[in-house]
């Protein structure tokens, strides 16, 4: 079986990866002539900036709260945490901003804004804020919780100039508390993402196409017959 298994994937791959991996180099190598540009020279604006980055000065928001417009859970219905963000308008450098939500056990948080788990019962979300940005930066979160009565989801805030961790501040941490009248998890309502009530909860699953899978089993089948046939005393070229 082994031996079938190893003839099988040799057939299958010189079948179908070798035209692909030809197919995937013309393409780049296309791609390569047809997108080259001529290298921008740096503008004394982008000058400015870059040296105004190597010393920033501790950076200032314009805007920078959470809130819950939602904070009544059932089946059907999530717990909603927003935000937005903004920088003040002196700003001279991007800013990373970090937002971290803690929940209690038997809760979980996903949402939009690629929430991702980064110790038992927290979740975080990371991003960059430029100085000429003109619109405030959003996210989301909605909330679930597996046991009824109070649930209580902790946030902090944490920002600093891109490149300069050591001159991160922090903002006082909030806490919102929500109603849980009955257990609501993704699946209960209709959510999909990301979560942590104390480990991630992923989900992907991988498709095959129908017809790559048909010509493997027809290239097993045949390797098998190729194989067996000869020590049952069959001669399969007649």
């Amino acid at each position: 079986m082994v031996t079938v298994l190893v003839l099988s994937l040799v057939l299958v791959g010189s079948t179908i990866g070798f035209p692909l991996a030809a197919g995937v180099a013309s393409a780049q190598e296309t791609n390569t002539t047809a997108t080259a540009t001529p290298t921008s020279t740096p503008t004394a604006s982008d000058t400015t900036t870059a040296a105004a980055c190597e010393d920033p000065s501790l950076p200032q928001m314009d805007a920078a709260r959470l809130y819950a417009p939602v904070q009544q859970i059932e089946a059907g219905q999530p717990g909603r945490i927003e935000g937005g963000f903004d920088l003040d308008n002196q700003a001279e450098c991007p800013v990373v901003v970090e937002v971290r939500l803690m929940v209690q056990s038997g809760m979980s948080i996903s949402g939009g804004s690629d929430w991702g788990s980064t110790a038992a019962g927290m979740v975080s979300t990371e991003f960059t804020i430029t100085p000429d940005g003109s619109d405030t930066e959003d996210i989301a979160a909605n909330v679930y919780s597996r046991n009824t009565g109070e649930a209580r989801v902790d946030a902090e805030i944490e920002y600093w100039p891109e490149g300069h961790p050591e001159m991160s501040q922090n903002l006082d941490s909030q806490r919102f508390y929500f109603d849980v009248t009955e257990p609501a998890t993704e699946t209960t309502t209709g959510g999909t993402g990301g979560g942590s009530d104390g480990s991630s909860i992923l989900s992907g699953l991988s498709n095959l196409d129908s017809e790559i899978l048909l010509f493997f089993l027809a290239a097993l089948a045949i390797v098998g017959m190729m194989y067996i046939a000869p020590k049952l005393g069959f001669d399969i070229s007649k």
